[in-house]
């Protein structure tokens, strides 16, 4: 009799027997283990991703959202999160909604900001603020738009097929700007020329509006208060990228939360022609001495481009100078083949893998500056034979070696009263460098620089320079 319930099954398995429900069992343990595995390991990655994510810098749409996050009046919209850089802002909304006043506030507390006049060819109402708007007729506005003077402008079609003309007077691209408009600013002005404006939507409902309209104009006819009220609030929506209710109980806190709000966009603007870097970086190769790294640049007109570059850690240079004499290494390099005229010095780190887990030290620029010290008087030692203390070493620059090559070179000065005596004028460095010592007079180190005897460029650059600084004779 069969000790299962399912149909005879035996399958081999050495010198046991095992059932069909025994075998089942098994391969399905094995699938859910395989399973398992693989969600594991989707799980891992996509944590591991969201660490990396994390650990991202954020963008200015970003920053900006976590500047405001406890503004109840500020409603963000999906739109946002396209802008790249922000330059200007616009608030926009309906006839009634708040702008003017809004507008106030922020003249008030901003003079760094740029508010450009409007020109408007509607006549001026009997209640309107003075120098809120400058008005001509179409005839003037028309010719201030070929001459430049007025910037941004767009039409306004109104009711019976009558028009109104807007404009703004033109701005310094280097300043911040911040419009008022209406509605049909977003919808008649190019999108390429508000790509960098971050549109703020003033809302208030409907009601409200019409309510303010009465109050604000009287003399208004009655078709045009009518037409502007037909512009319904909740447009506003969906062509804005931050929304402020501007309403009963709200209104004090929006007056208070956009000027959080503008704060927040001044302090991550990028100013016309300057470039942010965005510090997403991924290395696409790295070896003991060197990495080739890539990231992104923003550029102040909203453009974003990727870019490689060769990462290397730093090096250190040490002039040791007596009267009017310097120190030289003459050292044999491999990679020209031939003997080089150069400072002692070599690497701060042996790696650049070493280099990255100081960094990653988080130590600050004391501790970073500090390695590099070190770094000058030990190679000094292994390549001179002399000793001496950080007290004695006078750092002069860091020279960095372009945008596309990263590695910095830090020079050292040590000022001596009287020539050292070397244990040897020959030496073998651990590394296996062959060096020889030779001490000459400014005038033959700036010979050596002329013909090129000094190969390496930045030491011949800061010999130039400090030799023609310090030098008291004609050289």
């Amino acid at each position: 009799m069969n000790e299962c319930f399912c149909a005879p099954y035996e399958e081999d398995r050495g010198q046991y027997k095992i059932s069909r429900d025994q075998y089942v069992f098994r391969t399905l343990l094995k699938r859910a283990r395989t399973v398992f595995l693989a969600l594991l390991v989707v799980c891992s990655s996509l944590y591991a991703k969201e660490e990396q994510n994390l650990s991202k810098p954020l963008s200015v749409s970003e920053l900006i959202v976590k500047d405001t996050r406890n503004c109840e009046t500020l409603l963000v919209q999906k739109k946002l999160f396209l802008l790249e850089n922000i330059n200007s802002v616009a608030l926009v909304g309906s006839s009634g909604a708040g702008k003017t006043t809004l507008l106030q506030v922020l003249k008030e507390k901003f003079p760094e900001v740029t508010f450009p006049k409007r020109y408007i060819t509607r006549r001026k109402r009997d209640n309107e603020v003075e120098g809120e708007n400058i008005h001509v007729d179409k005839e003037t506005f028309r010719r201030l738009v070929g001459s430049g003077d007025i910037g941004l402008h767009w039409v306004r079609h109104m009711e019976n097929g009558r028009e109104e003309f807007y404009g703004f007077e033109g701005t310094n691209p280097e300043s911040f700007v911040v419009y008022s408009a209406n509605n049909d600013f977003f919808r008649n002005v190019s999108p390429s020329l508000l790509k960098n404006t971050l549109i703020l939507g003033v809302y208030a409902p409907d009601k409200v509006r019409g309510e303010r309209l009465h109050g604000r104009s009287p003399e208004m006819s009655k078709e045009e208060r009518g037409y502007r009220s037909k512009d319904l609030s909740e447009n506003i929506f969906d062509a804005s990228h931050i929304v402020v209710e501007n309403f009963g109980t709200k209104e004090k806190a929006a007056k208070k939360e956009i000027s959080v709000l503008l704060q927040a966009a001044l302090e991550h603007y990028l100013p016309w022609g300057e470039i942010r870097d965005l510090e997403d970086y991924s290395t696409l190769f790295s070896s003991r001495l060197f990495s080739v790294k890539e990231h992104s640049v923003l550029f102040s007109d909203g453009e974003k481009k990727r870019f490689q570059f060769v990462e290397r850690s730093p090096g250190v240079r040490v002039l040791v100078t007596s009267g009017n004499y310097l120190l030289l290494n003459c050292e044999y390099r491999l990679e020209i083949g031939d003997w080089d005229y150069r400072l002692p010095g070599g690497k701060v780190f042996e790696s650049r893998q070493e280099f990255d887990q100081f960094l990653e030290m988080k130590g600050g620029n004391s501790a970073f500056f500090d390695k590099v010290t070190q770094a000058a008087l030990k190679e000094l030692n292994e390549e001179t034979g002399l000793e001496y203390l950080p007290g004695d070493l006078v750092f002069m620059e860091k020279s960095p070696c372009g945008s596309v090559i990263n590695w910095d070179l830090y020079f050292f000065h040590v000022p001596l009263n009287s020539s050292p005596t070397f244990l040897s004028e020959r030496i073998e460095t651990v590394e296996g460098e062959r060096l020889k010592h030779v001490w000459v007079s400014w005038k033959e180190a700036l010979n050596l620089c002329l013909t090129k005897a000094i190969r390496e460029d930045r030491t011949r650059a800061f010999l130039f320079n400090f030799i023609l600084i310090n030098s008291n004779q004609e050289v």
